[in-house]
This record gives C-alpha cells, structure tokens and sequence, in this order.
C-alpha cells in the first residue's frame, strides 16, 4: 500500500480514531479521581481493595467477553460500553456519597470490560494486512492522547466538587458517543465451524479457559512473555495511578505530577512511530531484553524523586515497556500462522493485565501507609524486573532472527486502566 492509500485508509476510521482519543480522555480521568475521592469516604487500604475488586471482577469475564466480542460484533459492544461510562459518569452527579462513589465505580468496572479487547480487535479486524504496524501505531497514538490531555487536566480535576467532576465526565463520554456511532462498521467476523455444529456448540460451552490455555500454548513462548509483562507491568501502572494521583490531592509536586503521569503516554506520541521501525529492523530478541531492562531500572528508580526526575525516568520506563511490547508481538507475529480468534486472544491477554490492575492497587494502598509513595513505586519496578529473568530462562540462547518481519500486532499497553 503506497502512502496516499494509507494516509486515505487511515483518513476512513478518523471517526474511531477520535472516539478512542476522548474515550481515553474520560476514561483517564475517571480512574484517576477514585482514589482521591475515595480516600475522603473510606481508609486508603480498603479504596485500593475496592478498585483492585473491580478489576478482578473484569478478570473473571474477559475470556467470555472476547467471546461476545467476536459473536456480536466489536462496534456494537463498543458503543454500549460507552454508554455505560456515561451512565457512570453521571452518578457522581448525586453528591458527595459513599452510595455515588460505590456505583460509579461498579458501572465502570462493566464499562472497562469490553473495552480494552474489542478496540484491540476492531483495529486488527480492520486493519489492511500490508500496513496493520502503521495501524496499531496509530491506535497507540490517539489512544495516548488522550491520556496526555487527562493528565494534564489532573492536578485541577482533583480539587473540584464531585458534581462538577461528573459534570466535565459526562461531556467528554457524551463525544465519544457520537464518534463511535460514525466509526465504520468492522468487517464480517470469520466463525470457524467445524462439520458438526451441535458438538462444537457444546465444546465451546465446557471452559472458556481451556481455550484460552490451548491460544496461549500454541503461541508459546512469546505468548508466555506477554502475559508475565501484561501482569506486572499493569501492576505497576496500577501502583502508579494509585499512588501519584494521592500525592497529587496532598499538593505534592502536584505540577509535575500531573505532567507525570502524562509522561507515561506522552512517550509513545513522541517515539511510537520510531520504534515500530526499530523493531523491524533488528534483533527481536535482543530488543526485549534492552526494553525490559531499561523499563524496570526506570521503574526501581522514578519514586525517589518527584520533580524532574520523574518525568525522565517515566519516559525512559514507557520507551522501554513500549520497545519489549512491540518486540514481543513482532516476535508472537511471526510464530502465529492462524491469525484468527482475535477477540479471544486479546481477552486472554486482558485477564493477566485485569490481574494486574487488581494487585496494584491493592498492595499500593496496603504499603502505601506502611513504606511511603517512594518505596511502595520501587516495589511496582522491582515485580518488571522478574520479567528479565523469565525471559532469560525461557530463551536460554537468543539466537539473531531475519530482519524484515511481518509488521507487529500489538495491542496497546495499557499505562492507565484501560
């Protein structure tokens, strides 16, 4: 595909394009507030367990979902997704309350559920097979966007009445509606039946789980990587969007803070591009463990100073979560030959990731009383540096691969919920 037919492939979904990017923007800003509003209405400890049940629950439904997904259609659920975000939007509009807060955050929790999954799906679905690299690094671009824009808006959102928060909520999902009713619908859904319909019925019925085991084998050991990367590198952005958000409200380097935990996304506008090429070019290999590495030394360090450091050691920790992710779907890419089963694929990968939006947010507001803000983001880094020695046993001999690869499917990582 020449690049006028790209720039007009890509030109066609700007309706979904937005959508994600407002969509980001509401949705950042809705989780980054739980923990401050929280904190006002219960302990700190039992807030971190409350958000971390929510993701569980999402844990517990996203192999299913994936099925949905694929059985019913990725814009559809999509749309009702959003939908729900505003419905939950709107609840902060009854007050200051644990009632409001317990709801919003239980009508989130379903509104998160198809959405990391199904934009991952509808991207690849779309996608033209010659240039789905340029594809997923487009997605990656709106989506971080908008968690730019929410984070640059945090340090004011956070010292607002509840009503106005669901106020600036409501509007923001209200775009994303509109967007998304435009985005074009995904192309048909392939269903591989086999020649007895009424026996695969009752096979699918059986565990959910049992196939996602069998996606996860056959892909193996990239897959392996995915999903230990997902579930710690999720753990420590939960860490993170536990933890800065607090310092944020106690007027902590709010400035800064606030440009933070945009740094985490603001990288992957600046380098996304570069680095979908490096990674086409070199050793994939050798590129996960430089991207590993430098994620996890970034991540021990970026606690103990909450100015500048911070930003610097933020955006060498995205680069390098950026660099090993795509590296490790590049490397997945070539190993997958089917190329099928998208929704349950991704929701496979969202369960570990769900895993680990679970645990950070409980072991921050556990620790976070107990070794402070800089010790409790150290631990966050520390868990991504287990991924250094997984790989190194699972790849004893990282043998150089042929440069050229299949452009790399990649969904995006998640440095925010959802």
């Amino acid at each position: 595909m020449n690049t006028k037919s790209l720039k007009s492939s890509l030109m066609k979904f700007m309706p979904f394009w937005l959508f994600l990017t407002f969509f980001k923007f509401g949705g950042g800003l809705h989780y980054t507030v739980l923990a401050p509003i929280g904190e006002k209405l219960f302990p700190i400890w039992l807030v971190g367990l409350m958000v971390g049940i929510s993701a569980f629950a999402q844990l517990l439904l996203d192999i299913p979902a994936g099925y949905l997904l694929d059985k019913y259609g990725y814009k559809k659920l999509l749309t009702i997704t959003t939908f729900l975000f505003i419905i939950a939007s709107a609840c902060f509009l009854l007050g200051f309350s644990k009632f409001a807060f317990l709801l919003s955050l239980i009508i989130s929790t379903f509104g998160w559920l198809f959405f990391g999954p199904g934009i991952n799906a509808y991207v690849i679905n779309q996608s033209p097979k010659e240039s789905i690299g340029r594809f997923i690094s487009a997605r990656d671009v709106f989506a971080s966007i908008g968690i730019v824009f929410s984070s640059a808006l945090i340090p004011f959102v956070v010292m607002l009445d509840m009503k106005i928060v669901g106020a600036i909520l409501l509007a923001i999902f209200s775009v994303a509606f509109i967007f998304i009713l435009f985005a074009p619908k995904e192309k048909e859904i392939k269903h591989h039946e086999p020649a007895h319909p009424a026996r695969n019925k009752d096979r699918m019925k059986k565990n959910f789980l049992v196939e996602a085991y069998r996606a996860v084998m056959r892909l193996r050991p990239a897959s392996i990587m995915l999903l230990s990367v997902g579930l710690s590198a999720s753990t420590f952005y939960g860490i993170i969007w536990f933890v800065v958000p607090l310092l944020i409200a106690h007027q902590v380097n709010n400035g800064v803070l606030g440009l933070g935990l945009g740094v985490f996304d603001f990288s992957v506008v600046i380098l996304g591009f570069i680095l979908g090429k490096v990674v086409d070019s070199f050793d994939k290999k050798i590129l996960i463990l430089i991207g590993l590495g430098l994620f996890s030394i970034a991540g021990i360090f970026i606690g103990f100073n909450f100015g500048f450091l911070f930003l610097l050691l933020g955006f060498l920790a995205t680069s390098g979560d950026e660099l090993s992710g795509l590296s490790l779907w590049a490397w997945l890419y070539k190993i997958d030959k089917k190329h099928e089963s998208y929704g349950l694929i991704s929701g496979t990968i969202s369960l570990f990731e769900d895993l680990g939006w679970t645990i950070g947010p409980i072991l921050a507001g556990v620790l976070y009383g107990v070794v402070g803000p800089t010790w409790t983001i150290a631990i966050g880094g520390l868990i991504i540096f287990l991924n250094l020695i997984i790989f190194l046993l699972l790849v004893k001999n990282p043998i150089p691969e042929e440069f050229h690869l299949p452009p790399p499917l990649k969904p995006h990582r998640r440095r925010y919920k959802h």
